[in-house]
């Protein structure tokens, strides 16, 4: 599995456009939210589906955690992770990192 969590829109859809460059199969991309209890998970799906372009069938369960004390709540929309299920493409990914990152050694 492959996977990108964050709270950036603009991060999101570079992490889509990374995956595409692997020719991915946009069915085998799962979205899952992370929201905090009291947030509208239907306003949240209805966000990041117009972000990435995924339907809203491709959101697996939201996890809800409790609001921390004393700190302002700043993501109305939750934190997105972005999962692909393709073990060739795993380890294809993980093969162009890898040669990659000798290449700063």
């Amino acid at each position: 599995m492959i996977e990108f969590t964050n709270a950036n829109p603009s991060l999101i859809q570079i992490f889509l456009k990374f995956l595409r460059s692997f020719g991915t199969e946009k069915t085998k991309i799962k979205l899952r939210l992370m929201l905090h209890v009291g947030d509208d998970p239907e306003i949240a799906k209805d966000y990041w589906s117009a972000i990435t372009g995924i339907p809203k069938n491709q959101f697996q369960s939201a996890i809800f955690k409790p609001q921390g004390k004393g700190r302002p709540h700043i993501l109305p929309h939750g934190t997105l992770t972005v999962r692909y299920y393709d073990a060739k493409k795993y380890r294809k990914l993980m093969s162009e990192l890898d040669c990659f990152l000798r290449s700063l050694i």
